[in-house]
C-alpha cells in the first residue's frame, strides 16, 4: 500500500473525512511545490532540478496522455463528475508544465545570453515562450538551450491547444450528475 493510501485511512478513521475523490489534486499540489521549492530555492545547475522537473514533467505528460485516449475508451469508462474539477485540473497542468520548464530554464540557465540565474528570470522566461510573444532580451546560445526552447512549444502546444479543448469536449459529452 501507498501511504498516500495510508493518509487515507487515517483521515477516514480518525477525522471521518475521506480524501479519495481529492488524491489526485493533493499529488498534484504537492508536485507544484516541489518545483516551486526546486525554481525558488535551489541553485542553478544543479541536478536535484533537473530530476525534479523531468519527474513531474513525466508525470503531467502521463495525465495528458491519459485524458487523450480517454475519448477512445469504451462509454462509461471515464466519467466527470464535476466539470470545474475537470477544468481545474486541465489548467493546474498547464501551470506545472511551465514551472517544470522554469526549473529547466534554471538548470540550463549558462546556455542563455544574459544567464538564467534566479527563479525570477527563468518562470519570466517561461512565461514569455508560453505565451509564444518571444523576447529580446533573452537569446540561447548553445544547442541545450535551443532544444529546451523547442520541447517547451511543443508542450505549449500539447497542453494549451490540445488538452484544455479536449477537456471542455470530455465535460460536455461524458458529464454525469452528482446525485443518484
Amino acid at each position: 500500500m501507498s501511504p498516500l493510501r495510508w493518509v487515507w485511512r487515517g483521515f477516514d478513521r480518525f477525522f471521518g473525512i475521506d480524501w479519495r475523490p481529492w488524491w489526485v489534486e493533493v499529488w498534484v499540489l504537492v508536485l507544484v511545490a516541489l518545483v516551486l521549492w526546486c525554481i525558488f530555492w535551489g541553485q542553478p545547475g544543479n541536478a536535484i532540478i533537473w530530476w525534479v522537473a523531468i519527474v513531474v514533467l513525466a508525470d503531467s505528460i502521463g495525465a495528458t496522455i491519459r485524458d487523450l485516449t480517454a475519448p477512445l475508451h469504451k462509454a462509461g469508462e471515464i466519467l466527470v463528475y464535476n466539470s470545474v474539477r475537470w477544468l481545474l485540473m486541465a489548467a493546474i497542468n498547464i501551470v506545472e508544465v511551465a514551472l517544470c520548464f522554469a526549473a529547466l530554464a534554471l538548470y540550463y540557465g549558462q546556455g542563455f545570453k544574459p544567464p538564467i540565474t534566479d527563479g525570477s528570470m527563468a518562470v519570466y522566461f517561461t512565461a514569455i515562450t508560453f505565451s509564444t510573444l518571444g523576447y529580446g532580451d533573452v537569446v540561447p546560445t548553445n544547442w541545450q538551450a535551443r532544444a529546451l526552447i523547442s520541447w517547451e512549444l511543443l508542450a505549449f502546444i500539447l497542453f494549451l491547444v490540445i488538452k484544455l479543448p479536449l477537456a471542455v469536449g470530455v465535460i460536455k459529452v461524458k458529464e454525469k450528475p452528482e446525485w443518484p
